[in-house]
């Protein structure tokens, strides 16, 4: 790796150890001892690596401390890297000939091109190129859907740069059953005006319509050269390991004479495409093909062995051995940092996990950028967590590689769990999203029932978080019941409490009346005792409320506030357990991740400032007059942790027991469904969880209700009859 000094960079000294640094256009301060930065600097300039930096500074520093000052230039843009020697892509061109006439004028560097008159002769020729370039004319929508197939079935790379009669448009760039083809594109389009017509056009309508059309002067060759220039410069870092490509998912629309105005159209693969099947290789419509899969049974009966934020049956040490080798194992550049400018970054330690774009690893996937968060009453507990709710959100995603089964509940009977509850929009809502019944089709995967020991099937739209359109596109539920652990059942533990956490937060946040304080006076928790000393030490209130509903499962929700600070005025946290303590932790520690770190902007506008930020902010004051009134406010019953009720067991599979119990014991007819998400190229157990009816999933606003939302408070005792739609709190809210 070699790496070289930004020809921006200078710098002014202050005083002792301030520098002023101009780099990029950027004015920042810098605190470092101003005489080694100058010979790190020198060194670099004459050698560009690391060894002679070693050499100099070994005796004062340990290596890995000169690396991480190296990283930090990095990321301050002080220094640039040059990580992969320099290398020639082999560019297969479909098209126009006159268009490929002007792609050679452009002197690309390092490509080089080869045309073909047509699909047919370059799979003939089975010449080995990283990609594929098409620059159509004249060519209809059945065209490209043809030249689209073809690639995808061949696996090949391709990018998109066309005319559209009075804009040029570049991308997408496809990765086959990986990106969005072509034709999920298309479809998309049909599905927006089929919405509006309320028609049903086909893509065989569309099949001889244009679909680009031959190249004009509208555009300056200079102007075509450079927007060519961003499709050329994705199929080059096709080869990269690690990239950023600018058409991933997306069409870049250029105007002429107007390389400023660009229009960005965002796209997701879709059950319609006839080509990729939603990117999926495994997309079962035919009944009789299916096969019920052998699901076994998680509960093993292992002893919990730790239960720090949490109820684990592996070890500490287990535990740490499992996240080391799985980020090795990876090599996905995975970075896992503490927080170091949350202000209780003394007290608690916030951890964030962040993941680019990458296409090229040691999985079968390819991923976009993720960025994650760890909360935990201690440093092992933080990182634990910033890690796993890394491998949970990427095991999340959709990669097409798990069956899907198209039909209606009517065709597929008993095979199908009863979603009715999960799915059914509240009236006098209008939305995008389908409305269920029995004779739909409808895209599902495999779950297993923990109530009936079988498999089930249930709507592939309420399992994945994705942007994907699946047949049965109903209201997203989020992460709800989505948990990664040490093994299975861990995280089906985990993802049933998130449930009832999630219930429990709609339930006492949509009702208007005041839960109970809780007093910590009771608390045996030292050290939690603790954290919450010392955060009041600070300046800061906190209070939190008993959100724990009719299942009986203790919920709290944890408020720290600053009276001091109006426009970060106050942030919440949330916990669910059979244990209250370890409820209340989770809520203290999600409170403090929950708390915006303060970040270095860009600033885009340089002139006197307005107050939208003070009003748009979901943590300050302005935004936060119900839950002032309602919660922040110490108004209202008082009751110790102690009070609260709490059981204990040997074992995870216990534990899942008696939780399962207490939601069917309120909700007889619920069924408990899981879906296992563990992905071979990670390895990490990642599970999402289901209760099929009676609970309330989350959503912003609440389109789907659950019966318990309106009987809340005659349920709990607050009031003596249900309330109506219109009685509930249905606003904007911090999370």
């Amino acid at each position: 790796m070699k790496y070289y000094v930004n020809p921006s960079f200078s710098m002014n000294e202050l005083s002792d150890g301030k520098l002023l640094v101009s780099c990029n256009d950027y004015l920042k301060q810098f605190e470092c001892d101003v005489d080694e930065l100058r010979e790190i600097l020198k060194l670099i300039d004459e050698h560009h690596d690391m060894d002679h930096l070693i050499d100099k500074f070994s005796g004062v520093y340990e290596v890995s401390e000169i690396q991480e000052f190296i990283d930090a230039l990095v990321k301050e843009e002080v220094l640039s890297v040059d990580p992969e020697n320099e290398y020639v892509s082999m560019i297969a061109v479909l098209g126009d000939r006159a268009n490929y006439d002007f792609v050679l004028k452009r002197n690309f560097q390092n490509v080089v091109f080869t045309f073909y008159e047509d699909i047919d002769q370059f799979i003939r020729e089975k010449e080995e190129f990283s990609a594929v370039l098409l620059i159509p004319g004249n060519m209809t929508y059945g065209e490209v859907l043809g030249i689209n197939r073809k690639l995808v079935n061949i696996e090949i790379p391709f990018a998109m740069f066309r005319f559209n009669g009075e804009r040029f448009v570049a991308g997408p760039i496809v990765f086959p059953w990986k990106t969005p083809c072509l034709e999920c594109h298309i479809q998309e389009h049909l599905s927006i005006i089929n919405k509006e017509i309320d028609g049903e056009i086909t893509i065989d309508d569309v099949a001889k319509l244009e679909y680009a059309t031959a190249w004009n002067s509208s555009f300056t060759d200079e102007e075509k050269g450079s927007l060519l220039g961003v499709v050329i410069e994705d199929l080059r870092s096709v080869l990269k390991e690690k990239t950023d490509f600018e058409l991933f998912k997306k069409e870049l629309i250029f105007e002429a004479k107007k390389p400023h105005k660009v229009l960005e159209k965002n796209y997701q693969a879709t059950s319609k495409c006839t080509c990729c099947n939603n990117m999926n290789k495994h997309y079962i419509t035919d009944p009789k093909k299916i096969t019920v899969p052998k699901i076994s049974d998680p509960m093993d009966g292992e002893t919990i062995q730790y239960s720090v934020g949490g109820l684990r049956s592996k070890s500490y040490e287990y535990t740490k051995e499992l996240v080391e080798k799985t980020l090795k194992k990876l090599d996905l550049d995975i970075r896992i940092e503490i927080d170091e400018r949350n202000p209780f970054a003394d007290i608690i330690p916030v951890y964030h996990s962040t993941l680019d774009m990458t296409h090229k690893n040691k999985t079968p996937y390819f991923f976009g950028e993720q960025h994650s968060h760890g909360k935990g009453i201690n440093a092992k507990q933080a990182y634990f967590s910033a890690s796993f709710e890394m491998f949970e959100r990427l095991s999340a995603r959709y990669f097409g590689e798990m069956e899907l089964i198209r039909g209606s509940h009517k065709e597929l009977g008993d095979i199908c769990a009863d979603v009715s509850q999960m799915t059914n929009i509240v009236e006098n809502v209008q939305t995008v999203y389908d409305q269920y019944n029995d004779d739909m089709q409808v895209d599902w995967v495999w779950s297993y029932s923990l109530v009936d020991k079988k498999p089930k099937l249930i709507p592939a739209s309420l399992v994945f978080l994705c942007r994907n359109y699946f047949e049965g596109n109903f209201a997203p539920i989020g992460s709800s019941g989505m948990s990664a652990g040490a093994t299975l059942k861990d995280a089906i533990l985990q993802g049933l409490f998130e449930l009832i956490e999630h219930d429990a937060w709609m339930l006492c946040q949509s009702n208007t009346v005041r839960t109970p304080i809780i007093d910590y006076e009771g608390l045996k928790n030292k050290e939690l005792k603790e954290v919450i000393k010392k955060i009041r030490n600070k300046g800061f209130r906190v209070i939190s409320r008993d959100y724990t509903t009719n299942i009986g499962i203790p919920v709290i929700r944890s408020w720290i506030s600053n009276p001091h600070d109006y426009a970060n005025y106050a942030f919440s946290g949330f916990g669910a357990s059979i244990n209250p303590e370890i409820a209340l932790e989770r809520s203290i520690t999600e409170a403090v991740q929950s708390r915006a770190s303060v970040h270095e902007a860009e600033v885009e506008e340089y002139c006197s400032p307005d107050m939208e930020y003070l009003i748009d902010a979901r943590d300050g004051l302005y935004s936060l007059f119900y839950f002032e009134q309602k919660e922040i406010k110490p108004i209202g019953v008082v009751k110790d942790i102690s009070q609260m009720p709490s059981v204990s067991f040997d074992s995870v599979d216990e534990s899942i027991g008696y939780v399962i119990g207490k939601i069917r014991q309120t909700i007889p007819d619920a069924d408990v469904l899981f879906v296992d998400m563990t992905r071979k190229g990670i390895g990490i157990p990642v599970v999402k969880v289901f209760i099929t009816k009676g609970t309330q999933l989350m959503g912003e606003p609440l389109l789907v209700t659950s019966d318990r939302l309106y009987t809340f408070q005659k349920d709990m005792g607050y009031g003596e009859k249900a309330v109506g739609y219109d009685e509930l709190y249905l606003s904007r809210y911090p999370h």
